[in-house]
């Protein structure tokens, strides 16, 4: 990825932080998760443009989507 592109530190997301721990699930990896988090974006925005989900609705359908994906333990 260049650098400054918006997806800058996605990566890091899933990677344990120094306090020794991390909340999202370790067994994917980085670059596949950054994959999913774009596809999941341009998914919502194309529902959103399609007339089918309202700004509101995909923001939130996209942010429970990517806590499923994360493998995240707590909302």
């Amino acid at each position: 990825m260049p650098a400054g592109h918006p997806a800058d530190g996605v990566g890091t997301l899933g990677h344990p932080d120094t306090s020794g721990g991390s909340e999202f699930d370790d067994r994917l990896s980085a670059d596949w998760l950054v994959a999913v988090t774009v596809k999941l974006g341009h998914a919502a925005s194309e529902e959103v443009d399609a007339g089918r989900m309202s700004g509101k609705q995909a923001t939130r359908a996209l942010h429970t989507s990517l806590l499923r994906v994360f493998g995240a333990t707590t909302p």
